[in-house]
Formats: C-alpha cells, structure tokens, sequence
C-alpha cells in the first residue's frame, strides 16, 4: 500500500512528480496504485550499492510549540515505514526540563548543533515559521553527510501519511532521481484571475512546494 505519483518532467537528475489525490484507493504494492490502511508483511527494502544497508533518513522542521504535529507525522511513519529513521530538526534550543525521550524520533537537532555561523543574531532575523523554514538546508546538508544514508526526505511538520511511501522512495532509486520535487504548478493556467493568484504566485514566492523534498546521497544531490 502506498501513494503513487505521476513523473512530470525529469532534468539533471531531477524529478518533479505531482501528488495524487490522497482519497484514492487501489491496488498492491507494485501495482502503480494508491491505497490506504494496508501493511506490507515486510518493510519496504530499497537496493543499494551497499548491500541494502544504506539508510532513509526522513527529517521534519519545527520549534517546541509544534512538537504536537509533528508527533502525528512520525507516529504516521513509524506506522507504515518501521524501517524508516525519523529526525527533528528543532528551530529551538532544548531546555534541559523538555523531555523529548518518549516522543517518536531517533535523533533530535537543535539549533545550535547545526553548524550556522553566528547562529543567535541570525535567528532573530527570521520570525518562528521563517526559522522552522531556514533551518532546513543545514540539516539536509548535515544528514546527507553521513557515510550510512542512501537518501534523505523532508516532510512538512503539519503533514500525516495514509499509506506507504514506496512509489516516492522509487523514484530516488530505481527512477535514478538525484532530487524529487513538488512543483506548484504543472500545467499553465487560462484565466487572468487564476494567473495572477497561481503563476505570479509561484514566480514571487517559488515555483516549488517544499513540504516535501527528496535527496539521494549522490554527488548531484549533494551539490
């Protein structure tokens, strides 16, 4: 069981694919379908160089407020893909009275563990969202970095799974995919009015949805 996704376009390396519709329902794993509320009797197992040991490592952004949400993501995962290592990286210091060892992550970053230069005078440069949100290349980077990974995904924090993720984890395999992206849009729209809200929309603010992101530890990806 898992959410399928239809490639768009594919350029150096990297693939854009479209989300389908999370209501839809289908097939076995292998059968280009999506379903939901089904397990596999084995985790999923992606071939690598390494003699399928390398590592996915997924990774979601958020202060402490937002640790509410993104238990429901990684409880989400831990449900579908037990074989997957969760990582939090936290736009927050972590006081030493915040007990994060019941939670469902295997590794958490704080901020200052991130490696960002002058990392306090520039925190205070970006409101709560903005820092969630620009914390994420250091850890991308730093995760990625590690001689134990085959690939690194983010999700969004405010995000849940309803199936498996096989088709995606695919396309960062078998698809020999460096990056796997979401754009906003994939076809032009007609309307001013549509226009003006989506296209000049995504030229202002990115013409790629970064609520997810996919990267195979290759050096195009690394790059």
């Amino acid at each position: 069981s898992r959410i399928s996704h239809k490639p768009t376009t594919k350029q150096r390396g990297i693939e854009y694919i479209d989300f389908p519709s999370p209501n839809t329902r289908g097939g076995p794993p292998g059968s280009g379908a999506a379903s939901a509320g089904l397990r596999t009797s084995l985790p999923y197992q992606l071939p690598t160089a390494n003699n399928m040991t390398a590592k996915t490592l997924v990774f979601t952004s958020a202060a402490l407020n937002y640790i509410p949400k993104v238990r429901m993501l990684f409880n989400s995962l831990r449900e579908f893909h037990p074989e997957i290592e969760l990582h939090l990286a936290l736009s927050d210091l972590l006081p030493s009275d915040v007990d994060l060892s019941g939670e469902p992550f295997d590794e958490v970053h704080p901020i200052d563990t991130l490696g960002i230069d002058q990392w306090r005078p520039w925190a205070f440069c970006h409101n709560i969202v903005e820092l969630s949100t620009a914390i994420k290349p250091f850890v991308l980077q730093k995760l990625l970095a590690r001689p134990d990974v085959a690939r690194v995904i983010y999700f969004d924090p405010d995000m849940v799974l309803f199936s498996r993720l096989d088709d995606m984890l695919d396309r960062l395999v078998e698809g020999d995919a460096d990056v796997v992206l979401t754009p906003h849009q994939t076809d032009p729209d007609s309307s001013l009015r549509a226009v003006m809200d989506n296209e000049i929309s995504s030229l202002k603010h990115g013409i790629y949805n970064l609520g997810f992101v996919g990267v195979r530890t290759t050096d195009e990806g690394k790059r």
